[in-house]
């Protein structure tokens, strides 16, 4: 049960830690208006990661499109 709770936490962090990443680049992104082809590396990347399954079958959000 120790292993467990231990796992859990670690993918809580990891989560987290993924999530702040892609706020920060997306911020950053936002601030300098140059890093457009990182973020969609990014999100294609991510959506080469996650399985079909999860739901992240929408393409990748073009920030450039938005402003």
């Amino acid at each position: 049960m120790i292993v467990l709770e231990f796992a859990i936490k670690v993918l809580v962090v990891v989560l987290l830690v993924l999530i702040a990443f892609i706020v920060f680049v997306v911020f950053f992104s936002g601030m300098s208006g140059q890093s457009n082809a990182l973020i969609k590396g990014l999100f294609g990347w991510l959506n080469q990661i996650m399985p079909s399954g999860t739901g992240n079958t929408q393409p990748p959000i073009n920030i450039s499109q938005v402003k």
